[in-house]
């Protein structure tokens, strides 16, 4: 139960966000006014999940603090990409516990390829930026995964079972929260 309720506080805190930002971008109408906000809040919102991650079992904890990361990224690329990195890994640093340095990989990993893709991401047609955001997020925890999975000697049942669940988690989130955004952000654009 505990798994089901930390999920769904972690979704809030997405969406929570989601709405937050949208709803404050309608006052400010510079792209460095509205960058520096997404950096605020998308750090935010990486930083709550981070504080409660979710208990997978056997250990195990996960969290949905790259879905912010990915999405940001790909909407304002480096000059909102490097401020999150920053703020990622200090504060899994101040967490502190053994996955730090896999983290930190992973993070810079994905600072070195995700805002490069931000211009290409923008060209996109809206759904097929839901599809790009979903996909880029199941590779990312993908690679995570299997990264991790070198640190073991042998893979049990229990760790398949669990790569399986997070790496629903990741994409499923990501693509639940990119299709909303594209909604409001379309609704948003349409004259009334």
């Amino acid at each position: 139960m505990k798994m089901f309720e930390t999920l769904l506080a972690n979704i809030l805190f997405l969406l929570f966000g989601m709405f937050i930002y949208l709803l404050l971008i309608e006052y400010k109408k510079t792209k460095m006014g509205n960058q520096a906000l997404l950096v605020i809040v998308a750090a935010i919102i990486l930083m709550l999940c981070m504080t409660f991650p979710i208990p997978i079992g056997n250990g195990f904890i996960f969290d949905l603090r790259y879905i912010p990361f990915i999405i940001a990224s790909l909407y304002s690329g480096f000059f909102v990409a490097i401020p999150l990195y920053l703020v990622l890994n200090i504060y899994r640093f101040i967490i502190g516990g053994p996955g730090f340095m896999p983290s930190l990989l992973l993070s810079s990993l994905a600072l070195v390829t995700i805002p490069f893709l931000h211009t290409s991401f923008l060209a996109l047609k809206s759904i097929k930026k839901v599809i790009f955001a979903t996909v880029l997020a199941f590779l990312h925890v993908f690679f995570y995964l299997s990264s991790l999975s070198f640190f073991f000697s042998s893979l049990t049942r229990e760790f398949y079972q669990t790569a399986a669940l997070v790496t629903a988690l990741q994409t499923f989130g990501t693509g639940f929260v990119m299709t909303l955004l594209v909604f409001f952000l379309n609704a948003r654009e349409k004259p009334s």
